[in-house]
């Protein structure tokens, strides 16, 4: 039986709020203030049916997900433990990479990739690898040097 994205049990006033709420969580906004902040942008809101669902799902998949950074560059990642996707996604494996580099007019700059992969035998190493050469496209990101890599976040496919 085919797991379901948590999204898609949501009701549509929360998954219109969702972006909100995500961002809300990771600022480290109280539910309140989460609240107080989309009914200030006009979205009608309900806090113990849309939001606190949301927050619980959100902690526990970042906090599972983020167990990545404690693996070895060189260890597989066991992929049966990552936690699910909350959306459908294209491939098996869904990984958040951090790459900070220095831009051309030398400033210190942060960007968020999403690498994705069907490949179960990966490494955090290999996967900082290739979203690095990615990055090379200047066309698509951009151009910047002495350029690091972090996987900050896995999940797989719900």
């Amino acid at each position: 039986m085919a797991k379901v994205p948590f999204l898609s049990t949501l009701t549509q006033r929360a998954r219109n709020a969702y972006p909100l709420i995500v961002s809300g969580v990771r600022r480290g906004m109280s539910s309140r203030a989460i609240e107080r902040s989309i009914r200030r942008a006009g979205l009608p809101i309900n806090r113990g049916e849309d939001i606190l669902p949301i927050i619980r799902n959100v902690q526990s998949l970042e906090a599972a997900g983020a167990n990545i950074k404690f693996i070895g560059k060189d260890k597989i990642i066991n992929t049966e433990r990552l936690p699910p996707a909350i959306t459908r996604i294209r491939r098996n494996y869904s990984f958040r990479v951090k790459i900070i580099g220095t831009d051309p007019s030398g400033t210190k700059t942060e960007k968020i990739i999403t690498y994705s992969t069907d490949n179960r035998n990966i490494t955090p190493r290999m996967i900082e690898d290739e979203t690095l050469e990615l990055m090379n496209d200047e066309q698509r990101y951009g151009f910047l040097e002495d350029m690091t890599a972090t996987v900050e976040f896995g999940m797989q496919r719900a």
